[in-house]
């Protein structure tokens, strides 16, 4: 957390640097309102440089962020062993890990709750894994690197939580049979 939060300081500072030496620049040579038009045009054509450098620093501070797809593939192969304590564990670390949440907490009585990264604060988001119309458990989510649950990451924890509620009652079907 301290590296990556000195990176994403250091890259915000950099930027505001150039922007502003860019805008002393001009207004020494151009008029008040020029200068201004011109340090805001410049400073808008350096933003995918400053958001190419963060995601780095995404990258460096938590690792490569699986696509959906790759999280929900890894998912199943991880999910392959037995029901139980690791299969909590395995989800929480797979959704931390896709959403690039703070923490996350599975739930999947009659086991004992797994969280996986520091909790901190209320959950984010909260879902419930489910197959069919039977209820297995519930993954709480604390809120992203960048603060809340963006759409598109509900949409990938929601199909996580599928995935497990399949992969649980397989596990429990198979059992019976056993």
């Amino acid at each position: 957390s301290f590296t990556y939060g000195a990176l994403s300081i250091g890259i915000f500072v950099i930027y505001a640097v150039i922007a502003a030496a860019l805008g002393l620049a001009a207004g020494a040579r151009l008029p008040l309102e020029i200068a201004i038009l011109v340090t805001a045009v410049l400073a808008f054509a350096f933003q995918p440089a400053r958001a190419r450098l963060q995601r780095i620093a995404d990258r460096w501070g938590f690792g490569d962020r699986p696509s959906p797809i790759e999280a929900v593939t890894e998912l199943d192969h991880t999910m392959d062993g037995p029901e139980g304590s690791l299969l909590g564990e395995r989800l929480a670390d797979t959704v931390r890990r896709a959403a690039r949440l703070r923490w996350v907490r599975v739930e999947l009585p009659p086991e004992p709750p797994v969280t996986v990264g520091e909790r901190s604060g209320a959950a984010a988001y909260i879902t419930h894994i489910v197959s069919g119309d039977e209820e297995f458990g519930v993954i709480h989510c604390g809120a992203g690197v960048g603060g809340g649950v963006r759409d598109q990451d509900i949409d990938l924890i929601d199909a996580l939580a599928g995935q497990a509620g399949l992969v649980v009652s397989n596990a429990r079907l198979a059992a019976r049979i056993v």
